[in-house]
């Protein structure tokens, strides 16, 4: 009887053994990513730890001389980013020639001037990217002197989409 009772202890301390809570720990991370756009939503497909600008061409019909001449972009922007995402610009240049002419330039989000390499926040959170961010337009203006050299004149900016 003894040895079936030392079996039974031996048997009961593997069974309290098996039942030990122990747990698995899953985790995971969902990184942020954003597609910005001008003129219509976004087209491609938003990539966790991918921050994207879809390329844009703002084209100046003719250059009226003597004024400002002004182009508004609808910006948009698709972000799963839940502190929202930023916008910046590598440079402001000027409209040029190539040779040596050039057509003062500002830029501008919203009505804030951009000064290059510092950001603007387009958005505090996520966003869809389906309609456009209201009171953000992306303003160009380009003012051509009275007496501007006649020519085709062009800028190219590198851009950054960031998380805030």
């Amino acid at each position: 009887m003894k040895k079936l009772l030392s079996i039974a202890a031996v048997a009961a301390l593997f069974a309290t053994a098996a039942v030990a809570d122990n747990t698995i720990t899953v985790n995971g991370e969902v990184l942020a990513g954003a597609q910005v756009s001008f003129g219509a939503a976004p087209t491609g497909t938003l990539t966790g730890g991918t921050f994207t600008f879809e390329d844009a061409t703002i084209g100046f019909d003719d250059l009226k001389l003597n004024q400002d001449n002004v182009d508004n972009q609808a910006v948009y922007v698709k972000t799963n980013s839940n502190s929202g995402v930023s916008i910046s610009l590598g440079s402001t240049p000027d409209l040029a020639d190539g040779n040596g002419h050039t057509v003062p330039t500002t830029y501008a989000l919203g009505g804030t001037t951009f000064v290059a390499g510092t950001a603007q926040s387009l958005t505090d959170g996520t966003n869809d990217g389906s309609t456009a961010l209201a009171d953000l337009p992306f303003t160009t203006t380009a003012t051509p002197a009275a007496d501007q050299v006649s020519g085709s004149y062009t800028a190219s900016i590198a851009v950054t989409i960031a998380q805030n």
